[in-house]
């Protein structure tokens, strides 16, 4: 009569020995094997990508990888980091090879019976459960930390692509699509734009200097930002030439706003050191034909301007 426990007899299907020590591969033994070997190359792919694994160390201070790889990273560069992955993976895969080898050839301190197995088993997949849903976790909370540092970073790349350096107005690409956007979504509305150029700025700079120069753009800057507050922008179009653009304003409209503007200018006193200082500005004004292009509105709007600077300055052409 055979015996109803052979068939839980662990029998080895790749017999090994090393001398008289016996490590022969049973199923379990083997799946154990290529588990590790699995994992480990898991391990490494995921630090060539650097996807999970390195999100979810970098995310724990007191974790060894994140702490080596930071420093690798600061001292030596981003160029180190590539060899340490790499022997990281080498010694991970050969500690957890010892370990099972350990675990192989030496007998266990202390044999647990069937239902302290059945203990370890539950402890160990509440365990494992906890450790996986911490990492999901952190790697969630670092998935949306880096999305909003990159939605950030985008908005203010996109702020400085459309924004002088030095007066904080939109500059010349971004009008250019303000106009036309606008005249795409609002074929019908009326609009108006003006382009001003400061009297004598050559001057300005020549005899105050540069610094000064930008002393006298930037205060005018403010004064503008002030005055087509909720009716219009405004842009540094080029060196001391300025684009305003008022929708919804005519032409009549529009020139009693800048009116407004030209003498605001004339009475602001622009202080640059011990140096006080009053600028005039000249302007063209052109009110949309519901023809022209955005082009060629600036175009007859820079040709009022000449008109105006060479028949007095200090005037709003239009």
């Amino acid at each position: 009569m055979s015996n109803p426990m052979e068939q839980f007899v662990v029998k080895p299907i790749i017999p090994i020995k090393v001398g008289d020590i016996d490590i022969s591969f049973t199923n379990s033994s083997l799946f154990m094997v290529l588990a590790v070997i699995l994992s480990t190359l898991i391990f490494a792919f995921c630090l060539r990508r650097r996807s999970i694994i390195p999100s979810v160390s970098q995310s724990i201070p007191e974790s060894i990888y994140g702490f080596i790889a930071s420093l690798i990273k600061e001292n030596i560069g981003p160029e180190g980091l590539k060899y340490f992955y790499l022997i990281f993976t080498i010694f991970l895969f050969f500690l957890r090879m010892a370990l099972f080898f350990n675990c192989q050839l030496n007998a266990p301190v202390y044999s647990l019976n069937d239902e302290q197995m059945l203990i370890m088993q539950i402890v160990n997949t509440v365990l494992s459960f906890i450790i996986m849903v911490l990492v999901c976790i952190t790697f969630s909370s670092n998935l949306q930390k880096a999305e909003k540092h990159l939605f950030l970073y985008n908005m203010e790349l996109q702020q400085q692509a459309a924004t002088d350096p030095l007066t904080t107005l939109y500059n010349r690409r971004r009008m250019e699509e303000i106009l036309k956007n606008h005249i795409t979504a609002n074929p019908s509305e009326n609009f108006s734009i003006a382009i001003g150029d400061i009297d004598f700025f050559k001057k300005v700079n020549d005899t105050y200097g540069h610094n000064c120069g930008d002393q006298v753009l930037t205060d005018l800057a403010k004064l503008f930002k002030e005055k087509t507050l909720g009716l219009g922008h405004v842009c540094r179009w080029g060196g001391e030439e300025f684009l305003f653009f008022f929708p919804g304003l005519n032409l009549d409209e529009a020139s009693t706003l800048m009116d407004n503007i030209r003498l605001a200018i004339s009475d602001l006193t622009i202080v640059y050191k011990d140096v006080s200082l009053h600028v005039t500005m000249t302007f063209g004004l052109e009110e949309y034909d519901y023809n022209s292009s955005p082009s060629e509105m600036v175009k007859h709007a820079d040709d009022k301007l000449y008109y105006g600077k060479t028949h007095g300055r200090d005037t709003v052409i239009f």
